[in-house]
């Protein structure tokens, strides 16, 4: 064998040598870089992951939208008057505690109660507190609506210029209440 034939074998193994480096380097390297983006995904997911559990975590205390059964008349009107010790307003103030029957809201799987009170001559503070204690609560239950009437002149308080008001609160009771199909 001449030295030129040794040269090709040896020229022709280290070209082989070098194609098959650069099949295995392109190879791995493109098997870092997918394996690189499926790290950066999964870091992305246990992020979003970590974000939901922390969201569930929150939402395990805040109030529920709906209740899961209807409060009965006399456990709103305990809690009327709860509230009204509260909130200092006097138990002649509370003329009327009116709780309706729970009806469906259309066709959907929820029932709604209303119940109206009635208070007289009561401050703004004090509304303002008794509707809040009202609000605070975990049965789907909120003051809905609130109108207001002045006191005529003769009841104000003249001596501290406390403005004592009528009013008219409407709490409703949202109540998840499914319909057998």
């Amino acid at each position: 064998m001449s030295s030129s034939q040794i040269w090709n074998r040896q020229s022709l193994l280290f070209a082989g040598l070098l194609a098959v480096s650069a099949i295995v380097l392109l190879t791995t390297a493109n098997e870092w870089l997918k394996v690189n983006r499926e790290f950066v995904s999964a870091s992305q997911d246990l992020g979003q992951c970590q974000q939901l559990v922390r969201e569930i975590a929150g939402l395990r205390h805040r109030p529920r939208v709906a209740s899961l059964e209807s409060e009965s008349p006399q456990q709103t009107i305990g809690r009327v008057i709860e509230a009204q010790g509260q909130c200092q307003i006097a138990p002649q103030s509370l003329v009327a505690v009116s709780p309706t029957a729970p009806t469906r809201l259309g066709n959907t799987e929820y029932q709604v109660r209303t119940t109206e009170l009635v208070l007289q001559q009561v401050a703004l503070d004090q509304l303002h507190r008794f509707a809040s204690a009202l609000g605070r609560n975990d049965d789907g239950q909120v003051v809905r609506e609130l109108s207001l009437t002045p006191e005529p002149a003769r009841n104000a308080i003249a001596s501290n210029g406390l403005e004592l008001w009528n009013t008219r609160l409407i709490l409703t009771q949202l109540i998840y209440s499914p319909t057998s199909k």
